[in-house]
Formats: C-alpha cells, sequence, structure tokens
C-alpha cells in the first residue's frame, strides 16, 4: 500500500510535467488474467521505459502492473490485482519514460460506437473481469467474485 501512495504522490508533483496523449487501440483480448492492447502505431514512441497502472476511478488509489511490449501489442498483467479490482472500476494509465522527459498515455479503443462490456476469465475460477468500454473509448476496468455453490458438494471438494 506504501508504494500506492508514493505513486500518487508521484503523479500529483509531476502531473504538469507530463505530455499527455491518447493512443489508438485497433483490438484488444482480456484473457486469463492478461490484457492485451494492441495499438494502431505504438513503436514510434522512443522509449526508455514504459510502465502501466490501474487508477481507481472514485478514490483515485493507483496501482502498478507487469507489463511487456512487443511489436505493438502491450500485455498487461493482472494476475496480482485481481483482488483489489472488486469494489469499484479502473482505468488503464501508461507512462512512457524517456531521457528526463514522460508522456502519460490513455488507451482509446477507436472502433467503439456505443458502450458495450465484456467478461473475461480469470487464472481463479472464482473471478471474472470486467471491462467495460465507454462511448468515448475508454476502459474501465474491474473484477467479478464469484461465489461457490455450497449446496454442490462436488463442487465445493474440488475448489
Amino acid at each position: 500500500m506504501k508504494e500506492t501512495r508514493n505513486i500518487d504522490n508521484f503523479f500529483k508533483l509531476h502531473l504538469n510535467n507530463f505530455n499527455i496523449l491518447e493512443k489508438d487501440i485497433i483490438s484488444f483480448e482480456l484473457k486469463n488474467d492478461k490484457l492485451s492492447l494492441n495499438f494502431d502505431n505504438i513503436n514510434y514512441l522512443p522509449t526508455n521505459k514504459i510502465s502501466v497502472f490501474l487508477k481507481n476511478i472514485k478514490t483515485r488509489e493507483i496501482f502498478k502492473c507487469s507489463s511487456v511490449i512487443n511489436d505493438n501489442i502491450l500485455s498487461i498483467d493482472l494476475s496480482n490485482l485481481k483482488y483489489f479490482c472488486t469494489d469499484y472500476e479502473y482505468s488503464i494509465i501508461i507512462i512512457n519514460e524517456f531521457n528526463n522527459s514522460s508522456t502519460m498515455i490513455y488507451p482509446k479503443y477507436k472502433n467503439n460506437a456505443q458502450n458495450y462490456s465484456i467478461i473475461g476469465s480469470s487464472l481463479n475460477q472464482h473471478i471474472k473481469w470486467f471491462l467495460r468500454l465507454l462511448e468515448n473509448g475508454e476502459f474501465r476496468l474491474s473484477t467479478i467474485v464469484l461465489f461457490p455453490n455450497y449446496n454442490n458438494i462436488e463442487e465445493n471438494i474440488s475448489s
């Protein structure tokens, strides 16, 4: 939790020094605690380091995610955050650092004309990821906890 506060303070102190961009996403996949974002063209960004954060829409709490970028696909590992995302929705923030400057990138799904949502799988059978796309193409991410059926003894024993 201490790291979260430090990151939040970092954003507050340096927000004026960030360049802010919206980058188009061609496609995405939410599966097995991983969110893959296929950018239109992210390779043109000069980069020393890319960091991905989930920001709580209501409380402004920020969590850092593990991520890997390959070609134009950014893969975000959500496995360590699935229990934190059950109460509120989170937006995705990407920070691109190069030399002494940083760029804050907001991914937007450019093929979106209306609100819609998808449910993605988790490696935990009692958790599902819920991804909602807003009309403007912004992502909202949260998790759903599925409670086991206690009336079914076989399912209860195998869990």
